[in-house]
């Protein structure tokens, strides 16, 4: 399998584990679940991911993917504010950088990190992860 298949893969899974944990709730949902709503095999999940928690990983990932390229994408001229306001008005601006259903869906995830730890771990991983790839953003000349 490719690497660009594997990729989708990953994410129509994240899509469906989304959409469960917010319809019918994280206790609820179980990664057979997700398996059957993304339309794998129970087995194709967890070859994917070891629980239904990291399941949504790729999603906040692509969020933090988004920031990053906004970030690094500001123009030079831009102080650290302004590059900053940029890279807010392109990842958080519902129609900019992503739609608005996709943006209400990631923030509900991101809320349900307060009643999950195991979901909260993830999202703390992920921000790590970005957060290393922040640091390797060029800068502009520092003008605050």
């Amino acid at each position: 399998m490719t690497e660009r298949r594997k990729a989708a893969t990953r994410m129509e899974i994240a899509r469906a584990a989304a959409g469960l944990f917010v319809r019918q709730g994280l206790r609820a949902t179980r990664a057979e679940d997700i398996a059957q709503a993304a339309g794998v095999a129970p087995r194709t999940f967890y070859r994917y991911f070891a629980t239904k928690e990291e399941a949504v990983a790729p999603l906040y990932a692509a969020g933090a993917e988004r920031w990053t390229e906004a970030l690094a994408e500001a123009p030079a001229h831009l102080s650290v504010p302004q590059a900053l306001e940029h890279a807010v008005r392109h990842t958080l601006t519902p129609g900019a950088g992503v739609s608005a259903a996709s943006w209400e869906l990631v923030r509900t995830l991101i809320r349900l990190t307060d009643d999950s730890p195991a979901l909260g771990k993830v999202w703390a991983e992920v921000c790590q992860e970005s957060e290393g790839r922040l640091g390797e953003v060029p800068q502009p000349p520092l003008r605050l």
